[in-house]
């Protein structure tokens, strides 16, 4: 799924972080809970496969981080399907009418992050279908067909994935697998953000 450089080893250190809120319950920002609580409404019985993902599904699922917005995974079939559904939520565009935007779009782009595998950086690309919307004033970001390379390596398998269901609100919405995120984050050699997720599971078995 995801091609790293041959021989390159990723080694998890023995002693886990000590996070300074361990046991506290991570709450997601108010306009992003609202925002998040809509949508789900907005995409009820998509028949495609789709997941909120980024920072703010893993705060949904207690990882301590922050988000600032909501994306979206899915597939390329999702991506226009939702695209469709959220299109009186397009951005306003002075250059380009609603009408006559490319919505989606395919993308490809660099992460802020670079890979940090062997003892050696590599910047890592992703790139699949790709809109974006402004829900309530938070900002959408629709991936399809997400794929992620490393370095100069070959593109990577699009992303498949089970969501994990969390009630919400009372509402069941799919959110982007811990699990999964782990062993990507693994590969990348982000090892602060693979703890981050260990901590979560961890509260989340004990009850915390």
């Amino acid at each position: 799924m995801l091609k790293v450089p041959a021989g390159a080893k990723v080694e998890v250190p023995a002693a886990t972080r000590t996070d300074s809120r361990s046991g506290q319950a991570v709450i997601l920002p108010q306009h992003l809970l609202k925002a998040l609580v809509k949508l789900g409404g907005l995409l009820k019985d998509l028949d495609q496969v789709w997941a909120i993902g980024g920072n703010a599904g893993e705060q949904v699922l207690g990882v301590s981080v922050t988000a600032d917005h909501l994306a979206i995974v899915t597939t390329e079939k999702g991506c226009e399907e939702i695209t469709a559904r959220l299109m009186q939520y397009l951005p306003p565009s002075p250059e380009v009418s609603q009408d006559q935007a490319p919505v989606p779009k395919d993308v490809e782009k660099k992460l802020e992050r670079d890979a940090a595998i062997g003892g050696n950086a590599y910047p890592v690309f992703v790139k699949g279908r790709y809109a974006e919307f402004r829900l309530d004033g938070v900002r959408v970001e629709v991936y399809g067909e997400l794929r992620i390379k490393v370095g100069e390596l070959e593109w990577g398998d699009r992303l498949e994935f089970e969501p994990s269901k969390v009630n919400i609100v009372g509402a069941s919405l799919p959110i982007f697998p811990l699990r999964l995120k782990s062993e990507l984050y693994l590969g990348l050699g982000w090892i602060d953000r693979v703890q981050g997720i260990s901590e979560a599971v961890k509260r989340s078995k004990s009850g915390q």
